[in-house]
């Protein structure tokens, strides 16, 4: 066994095998001779072992008086008294000690600020019992009903402003009073709705007296021009008997908001016109009718949102918007909470979801088809809930009459991401019988279709007003499937007429085509790629990983996410890690050109250019790579910046 021993002479640190020992030998170091000592025997172990304490069982010293763990006496086995074991402690023990008070201090600090402020009620103004002088309640109410113009009418608001709870049974009495005297001044009508909404603004702080206003209320009704705004204040009293009359007026609001905002659209111009100010008084309209609902919407029995929800399928027929595509933001946005308070609530993320998931549940037939479409169309990402709701419409649907099973159809296909037979369907009558019995062997397999016939057909557009663009695009559209010179034609006229990716344009790039026309898929895909449009990222994706489709669509595909990555700065892709054209034969014929890829490579700008010239190994040869930035450097003179005419 080896030994370590030190030179005496040089202090080098030697290993000697025992054989050596006690024998003279000669350093290897500095060469002088020393004596090998002889090996130490061990030392052996004590014999003498500590009692052991009785509380916590360490061991301790032979002769020790007491545990130094838990300060225990070991002779008669029972703790220190207090003050001799707080003596005995360490420094570093008060220390410990000492940090843990004050952390589990700390921490109840804190929980009970949490806990005030979480359990502290909402802040509420206080109505004074006592005033602290004299208020001329009467008098300022009737100076608000008596004002003969705006000057007037806003320096008695402005009078209002503190004493507003004080002063609101006085108003609803002046109010009354009004009512009681003929008057269709405009102005005597202004003052009237300057006092309908004080009321709806105090309702809260005089529940006793809120059936009176009420029925105050529903004389306003009576008058034209009071009528939409009693209907929302009664809402926001609480009255639930208003419900299906502020549902209509909201719908009307909307019908007339997205006619004018398509109106504003096609009119073209940047300036501030008429229709941009009767869009804003519409929204301000609607607006306040939303308040109304959502505080009647509180109460989870009132069912406001199925109630609007029926109309989704009505609105297809509104000018001036998609198919509900803008019915669908509204009455979501409807049921989110109002942006009144700088308190983030991580249910307020919530509220608008679970309210179109009640309605799913509980809802006419046509209601809940039309909040399955809203989520869908709203919160993709729900992806398990929409199925669990198709699988629940799936259970509605034999029951439902022919127009109900055509929407519910259409809905069940949406909402599992299937497509009825060979092209997606634009509409719900344009579902066939056929197509709703397969739907029902999909959700009851085993079970026989139950048809309520005769169905609906879809509705024939005699006359159609088209913009000049929406005529070009429509043109184009057709030259895109007339072959290759044909198709590349129609590029250049789409990209120089800068119509960008249209919502026609997205069944061109619809990746479950069995045979899809070539010529188009290039052409769109290199639209896709100049407008910049990630939202085509998914549909890019797939036709990346078609291994049934030509190399030269998969690296077109893939060009167009690099240009994607180029722009961003991002690199999602890996391109061009993999790249590969096919048969650059097919490329020199022009179906495809250089230029489709030259075109998506000048979209992605310098940085593509830089990444493709520097991308180590070189995914292509180098005749390839230099003619794919030959075609780059000739779109970008011939054409400019990607999205320039």
């Amino acid at each position: 066994m080896s030994l370590k021993i030190r030179c005496p002479h040089c202090r080098r640190v030697l290993v000697a095998e025992d054989e050596v020992a006690g024998r003279r030998k000669a350093c290897p170091a500095c060469g002088r001779q020393f004596e090998v000592p002889l090996r130490l025997p061990a030392a052996p172990s004590p014999s003498v072992i500590g009692p052991k304490c009785p509380h916590c069982g360490t061991e301790a010293a032979p002769n020790a008086r007491y545990c130094h763990k838990c300060f225990t006496d070991l002779e008669t086995g029972k703790r220190l008294p207090l003050k001799q074991r707080l003596r005995l402690m360490s420094g570093r023990s008060w220390a410990a000690a000492v940090f843990a008070v004050a952390v589990v201090g700390l921490v109840v600090f804190v929980g009970v600020q949490w806990y005030r402020i979480r359990s502290q009620p909402a802040a509420a103004t206080v109505v004074p019992t006592t005033p602290v002088e004299p208020l001329p309640a009467t008098e300022l109410a009737g100076d608000l009903l008596a004002a003969s113009n705006s000057e007037e009418r806003s320096a008695a608001l402005q009078r209002l402003q503190g004493v507003e709870l004080r002063v609101a049974p006085a108003v609803a009495a002046a109010l009354e009073a009004s009512l009681a005297q003929p008057g269709d001044d405009p102005q005597i009508q202004l003052s009237r709705i300057a006092a309908i909404d004080l009321l709806a603004r105090n309702g809260e702080a005089h529940p006793q007296k809120v059936p009176a206003w009420l029925a105050a209320l529903e004389r306003c009704q009576q008058d034209r021009a009071l009528y939409e705004v009693a209907l929302r204040a009664r809402a926001l009293l609480g009255d639930a008997g208003v419900r299906d009359d502020l549902a209509e007026v909201w719908l009307a609001e909307l019908e007339r908001l997205l006619f004018i905002a398509r109106l504003v659209q096609l009119s073209g111009t940047d300036r501030e016109s008429d229709a941009d100010l009767m869009a804003q008084r519409t929204r301000n309209e609607l607006k306040r009718c939303a308040d109304g609902l959502r505080r009647l919407a509180q109460d989870e029995e009132n069912l406001v949102f199925e109630r609007l929800a029926e109309a989704y399928w009505d609105s297809w027929q509104w000018l001036g918007q998609g198919p509900g595509d803008g019915f669908a933001k509204e009455l979501f946005d409807l049921a989110s909470p109002t942006e009144g308070t700088l308190e983030f609530d991580p249910d307020d993320v919530r509220k608008p979801r679970d309210a179109m998931k009640r309605v799913t549940q509980r809802g006419t037939p046509a209601a809940r088809a039309a909040a399955g479409v809203v989520l869908k169309e709203r919160v993709p990402q729900y992806s398990r809930l929409c199925a669990r709701i198709a699988a629940t419409l799936g259970e509605l649907l034999p029951d439902c009459d022919a127009l109900d099973q055509q929407r519910l159809t259409w809905t069940i296909a949406r909402l599992r991401g299937q497509v009825l037979g060979h092209t997606p369907r634009s509409s719900p009558l344009d579902v066939t019988a056929a197509e709703i019995a397969t739907v029902q062997e999909w959700v009851r397999p085993g079970v026989e279709p139950v048809l309520h016939g005769p169905f609906a057909s879809p509705p024939l557009l005699i006359r159609r007003v088209a913009t000049a663009e929406r005529q070009l695009e429509r043109e184009l559209l057709v030259k895109l499937k007339g072959g290759w010179l044909s198709a590349n034609s129609a590029l250049d006229r789409w990209l120089a007429a800068n119509l960008g990716c249209t919502p026609r344009l997205k069944p061109l790039l619809n990746p479950g085509q069995r045979r899809p026309d070539y010529p188009a898929l290039a052409a769109a895909l290199v639209i896709v790629a100049v407008s910049g449009d990630e939202s085509y990222r998914p549909q890019l994706e797939l036709w990346h990983e078609a291994t049934d489709q030509p190399p030269w669509v998969r690296a077109l595909a893939y060009t167009v996410l690099g240009s994607f990555d180029a722009r961003s700065r991002r690199w999602r892709s890996r391109w061009p890690a993999g790249l590969y054209l096919g048969d650059p034969a097919l490329l020199e014929a022009g179906s495809p050109h250089w230029d489709h890829f030259g075109r998506v490579l000048a979209a992605g700008g310098p940085v593509m250019m830089q990444r493709l010239r520097d991308f180590n190994p070189p995914p292509l040869s180098a005749e390839v790579q230099s003619k794919l930035m030959e075609a780059a450097r000739q779109t970008a003179e011939r054409y400019g910046p990607p999205g320039t005419p």
